[in-house]
């Protein structure tokens, strides 16, 4: 009865251990991947500095050159 009860919480509260294992898995494999690519890095980190921009212009932290 206690085995039936932790395997419905474990539903009930989102994804069970085995899958957010294989996902983070699969995100650590891709991050490997972007780190070992230059070109796909520095894309990567351009996208991010213009995201950080947008959203502090959006938070009213900087003034926008429009």
């Amino acid at each position: 009865m206690a085995t039936s009860k932790k395997k419905s919480t474990a539903i009930a509260c989102g994804m069970p251990d085995d899958w957010q294992a294989q996902s983070d898995l699969r995100t650590l494999a891709e991050a490997r991947a972007i780190k070992s690519d230059p070109k796909r890095l520095k894309a990567a980190q351009e996208y991010a500095q213009k995201q950080m921009v947008a959203a502090a212009q959006a938070a009213g932290d900087l003034d926008s050159d429009d």
